[in-house]
């Protein structure tokens, strides 16, 4: 999904900006592109990244240390 935000987003940005400078009349044709996105673009956000509690912290900085020492 970010990958597509990251392509539309500035598509986006460009037709607003032609239309405010009054070069494109018209509404934004990249506005809603719900359509060739699909149904990636309806998804909510729920699902949450796992995070690593206070008690794992010296863990993982003992391991990443001991894998990669750089």
């Amino acid at each position: 999904m970010a990958i597509i935000e990251g392509v539309r987003n500035p598509v986006k940005g460009y037709y607003q900006s032609l239309i405010e400078h009054k070069t494109l009349p018209g509404p934004n044709p990249a506005a809603d592109l719900s359509y060739f996105v699909g149904k990636q673009g309806k998804r909510k956000r729920t699902e949450r990244a796992a995070r690593f509690s206070r008690e794992e912290a010296p863990q993982l900085v003992a391991t990443a240390t001991a894998l990669f020492p750089r």
